[in-house]
């Protein structure tokens, strides 16, 4: 259970920084579009979450955003996947592709 493990003081960050992305792909699917912003919001700002969940995290939310018609928000928040080190390449394709489609908004 998400919610457990996020509100776990001891849980290690790595742990809870995964929680909050599933979290936020949960509450996109529902439709709490700002529930899912929160926690994908939440996963980027854990100082010790995995690269891997920041940087779906912030391809995420870039989703979101570019959605919501906030295009500079989703612009840095792809080009801020590619600017990571240690990244998945599947995900920093994925956000370089997304600031393609944003870009000319």
């Amino acid at each position: 259970d998400y919610d457990t493990l996020i509100a776990m003081p001891d849980a290690p960050d790595e742990a809870r920084g995964e929680a909050f992305r599933n979290r936020g792909i949960m509450k996109a699917e529902k439709g709490d579009i700002l529930g899912a912003l929160a926690d994908y919001t939440a996963a980027i700002e854990l100082p010790g979450a995995r690269p891997e969940d920041r940087a779906a995290s912030l391809n995420n939310r870039g989703v979101i955003r570019m959605n919501m018609r906030n295009y500079d928000g989703a612009k840095a928040d792809f080009y801020a996947v590619m600017a990571m080190k240690d990244v998945p390449e599947d995900i920093r394709k994925t956000a370089a592709d997304n600031f393609d489609i944003v870009k000319l908004k």
